[in-house]
């Protein structure tokens, strides 16, 4: 799958690992490399329900969080253009083959 960031500040945290260190904590850091690597070696957003890290929607219309950590989630929508949907109006997680991470949050949950 394709992977695109919200931000350049994002794509740095993102891949630069002194520089989420300085963000984050060690244990987290490694969560999140893994888990952008499960995303880039799938197809589909649907196959990245499968993966480790329990993807699940947000609240927000259309938006998505991988678990990294018991406290912090990877936010992210699907960035296809234009968005697959069934005709009952939902994405189609089958046909998502971009997404775009929007942030790195606490899990308020």
């Amino acid at each position: 799958m394709d992977i695109l960031f919200a931000t350049v500040a994002l794509r740095t945290l993102c891949h630069d690992e002194a520089a989420a260190l300085r963000e984050l904590d060690q244990h987290t850091v490694e969560k999140l490399r893994a888990r952008l690597d499960d995303l880039d070696a799938v197809a589909t957003l649907s196959d990245a329900a499968k993966l480790p890290g329990r993807l699940r929607r947000r609240s927000r219309h259309d938006h998505y969080a991988l678990t990294l950590t018991a406290g912090t989630l990877l936010a992210l929508e699907p960035a296809d253009d234009p968005l697959p949907r069934r005709d009952s109006g939902e994405i189609d997680m089958d046909k998502v083959t971009v997404v775009r991470v929007l942030s790195i949050e606490r899990d308020n949950v």
